[in-house]
């Protein structure tokens, strides 16, 4: 029995269309993390500079990069997903063909 050498890449063992699926899953998780850390940033803005004064931290910006930090990763990931899809187009035609 031959062994394949590229049977040991992981995008063999799950397919361009389990890898595009596992990567929309990943990207929902920090566009969670996007939603509440934004919600807590506008709600830190809205709480009284007295009152934010009483934590240790800058609450506000620590929201804030907690926020811009889940965006980048949103658009990282969005970008991980085209790629996939278009690699998966570039698959369905050079098998047509």
């Amino acid at each position: 029995m031959k062994l394949n050498k590229n049977v040991f890449i992981p995008h063999r063992w799950v397919g361009l269309k389990g890898l595009t699926r596992f990567f929309i899953f990943l990207f929902y998780i920090p566009l969670i993390i996007f939603l509440y850390s934004g919600v807590q940033w506008v709600i830190a803005l809205l709480t009284p500079a007295e009152k934010l004064a009483v934590y240790s931290a800058p609450i506000k910006q620590l929201w804030a990069s907690a926020a811009v930090q889940s965006l980048l990763l949103l658009v990282l990931l969005a970008g991980v997903i085209a790629l996939l899809r278009a690699l998966g187009a570039i698959a369905k035609q050079t098998l047509k063909k």
